[in-house]
């Protein structure tokens, strides 16, 4: 049998546990009632993953202050897997593709990542999305006129959605620095 594979959604029920302990259907809910739910926030999804996690020992149940329910948190495995993850360094494809999930990580970082290493994240960030948007402005600029109106616009709502992750990323730093 091979290595099971830590998925996304895996990672954003750590990322959950690490400010609370969470029932299985306060986890769900949270899927369903904010965007974190573009990730598949179905019961079909949820609770196989939690249970997966469960097994792998990265959370664990526990008896809620009300006596009512059982709670999920997070061990000291657990931790560690979502800190591996929230470090990883950001690639082309992140930066292209998933860039989402960057964003998601940098939420999830709260006080388990030091200050370095957020500003690290955000200048690796700012380097990678700066570079990309080049790169793009640049294919814009030779093909835009070939482009029927309606690909060009949406290609330039790509353009606008790059710039201004990367706009943003500039104030998180500023933030971040006054914060400290």
């Amino acid at each position: 049998m091979g290595k099971i594979r830590i998925t996304t959604i895996d990672y954003i029920i750590l990322g959950l546990l690490q400010a609370q302990d969470l029932s299985g259907y306060a986890i769900r809910i949270i899927f369903e009632t904010t965007a974190i739910g573009s990730y598949s926030g179905s019961p079909g999804t949820v609770y196989p993953a939690i249970n997966k996690i469960k097994k792998l020992g990265f959370i664990e149940s526990i008896q809620s202050t009300d006596g009512k329910k059982s709670k999920l948190r997070y061990t000291a495995k657990g931790k560690s897997e979502l800190i591996n993850w929230l470090k990883q360094d950001i690639s082309d494809d992140d930066i292209s593709k998933r860039m989402e999930i960057l964003i998601l990580r940098f939420g999830f970082m709260g006080d388990i990542i030091s200050h370095p290493e957020k500003l690290k994240f955000l200048k690796s960030f700012i380097d990678k999305t700066s570079i990309y948007l080049v790169q793009l402005q640049t294919y814009h600029k030779q093909e835009s006129s070939s482009m029927h109106i309606q690909g060009r616009l949406a290609f330039e709502y790509g353009l606008e959605t790059i710039a201004t992750s990367l706009d943003w990323a500039k104030k998180a730093i500023i933030a971040l620095k006054k914060n400290n």
